[in-house]
C-alpha cells in the first residue's frame, strides 16, 4: 500500500489484463529496478533530477510506483536519466497501459449499452476520457474494422451537421 513516511516505499502498483496479456503501470519497472539495485526509497528518489526537497521527491516516487501519477514526455526523459532506459521505452509502456485501460473501459461501455448508439463526445464522457481524442477515435476504427462495432452517420440537430455515432455490432 502506497505510503508518505519517506523511508517506506510503495508495494503497491497497478495493472491490466487484457486480451491474455498483463500490461503493468510504468511504477512497476521503476519498483523492480529498485529492487534489483537493492536502492533504499530515499537513494531512488535521489536520482530525480528535481530541485526539491528529499521527502517531496520519495513522495513524488511512491505516486508514480503506484500509479496514482501516469508518466508524459517530460517524466518519461526523467525517469531514464534516474532509472536506465530510454524515455521512448518509458513512453511506450505508459502508452500500452493506457491504450489497454482505454479498450476495457470502451468495450465494456458497449457490452453494457448492446442497443444504445453513441456520439464520440458520449464516448469520452462516458469512460471519462480527457486524453488526446485521436486515441479513441483509432481504437474504434479497429472495432469497426475487427466489426466489433458499427459506425453510421446521423444528422444533429445541435451542430447542425452529419456525425458519426457507434453501435455495438450484435451479429459479431
Amino acid at each position: 500500500m502506497a505510503t508518505n513516511h519517506e523511508s517506506s516505499i510503495s508495494t503497491n502498483f497497478k495493472c491490466v489484463r487484457y486480451n491474455g496479456d498483463v500490461l503493468y503501470h510504468p511504477g512497476f519497472y521503476i519498483l523492480k529496478t529498485i529492487i534489483e539495485n537493492e536502492w533504499s526509497i530515499k537513494q531512488a528518489a535521489n536520482k530525480l533530477p528535481y530541485k526539491t526537497s528529499l521527502e517531496n521527491k520519495v513522495d513524488f516516487l511512491n505516486k508514480i510506483i503506484s500509479g496514482e501519477i501516469n508518466v508524459n514526455a517530460v517524466l518519461a526523459h526523467d525517469i531514464a536519466k534516474a532509472f536506465g532506459g530510454s524515455y521512448l521505452l518509458w513512453d511506450h509502456i505508459q502508452c500500452a497501459y493506457t491504450k489497454a485501460c482505454l479498450k476495457i473501459k470502451i468495450e465494456k461501455m458497449f457490452n453494457d449499452n448492446p442497443d444504445k448508439s453513441f456520439r464520440l463526445e458520449e464516448i469520452y464522457n462516458e469512460i471519462n476520457y480527457k486524453g488526446d481524442p485521436v486515441v479513441i477515435h483509432n481504437y474504434l476504427v479497429e472495432m469497426s474494422k475487427a466489426q466489433t462495432i458499427t459506425k453510421n452517420i446521423a444528422f444533429s440537430e445541435r451542430e447542425e451537421s452529419y456525425i458519426p455515432i457507434y453501435k455495438l455490432n450484435q451479429n459479431a
